[in-house]
């Protein structure tokens, strides 16, 4: 109904109907966001507690207590850039083998370590590898099969073994050892020396040379560079 000006009369029984009516759907609409913020709140205690029991073989593996329920703790360090700090606090804490999430345990134990990363151990890859995979046949390192991995690796045996190695790079790791330890006594002298640091890089600069015959020269300058340009 309108009035005299031609406008709708909002006292009007049809549009006071229609007024209503909206405002009802729009409180109906607001009373269900509490319910679905519930209902993901019950979905996620319920996830957290299956991944709990799912992998409640690992429950003997000391470590903090949300480590049996969820990575969020552990990728927030990955993302931050302290996974190997956070990792090393817990192995202080808690000892050489933890459990930093519901399905990964860190080991720092030496025997350990040789038993799992020992060809024939008996221990496979995580499926973590195939996030690495960048289309195609997967490389060497990210080779999962036991039998292909074995195949692949002979192929490389003779070049990589001890004493290829040395013959034809034992010169250039010694000098890159040499200035890594230079550089540790240099800041040592001067205030203090972050050891973690120069290994990391010299370990950086072996490989680069290994892999692509030539080095990234972080030693040199100390810290870690952009993208070099042996890799652009």
């Amino acid at each position: 109904m309108s009035n005299r000006d031609g406008r709708d009369d909002i006292s009007s029984p049809l549009i006071a109907s229609e007024i209503a009516g909206t405002w009802h759907s729009l409180v109906s609409s607001m009373a269900i966001i509490p319910l679905l913020f519930m209902s993901v709140i019950g979905y996620t205690i319920l996830r957290t507690l299956y991944v709990g029991f799912l992998y409640r073989s690992l429950s003997s593996v000391p470590g903090p207590w949300y480590s049996r329920f969820t990575h969020l703790v552990l990728k927030f360090h990955i993302i931050s850039g302290r996974r190997i700090h956070y990792v090393d606090s817990l192995h202080q804490k808690y000892g050489s083998v933890i459990r930093i999430g519901p399905d990964e345990v860190a080991v720092s134990d030496l025997e350990g370590f040789s038993n799992i990363h020992k060809i024939g151990g008996g221990f496979l890859k995580s499926p973590w590898y195939d996030t690495i995979i960048q289309g195609g046949e997967p490389g060497l390192f990210a080779l999962r099969d036991p039998i292909l991995h074995a195949a692949r690796r002979r192929l490389f045996a003779q070049a990589f073994s001890n004493s290829a190695l040395q013959r034809n790079w034992g010169q250039e790791i010694q000098q890159k050892a040499r200035l890594a330890v230079a550089r540790i006594k240099a800041d040592a002298l001067a205030t203090e020396a972050d050891i973690l640091k120069w290994w990391t890089l010299m370990a950086t600069d072996v490989v680069a040379h290994l892999a692509f015959g030539e080095s990234f020269n972080m030693l040199e300058l100390g810290k870690v560079r952009g993208t070099p340009t042996i890799m652009t």
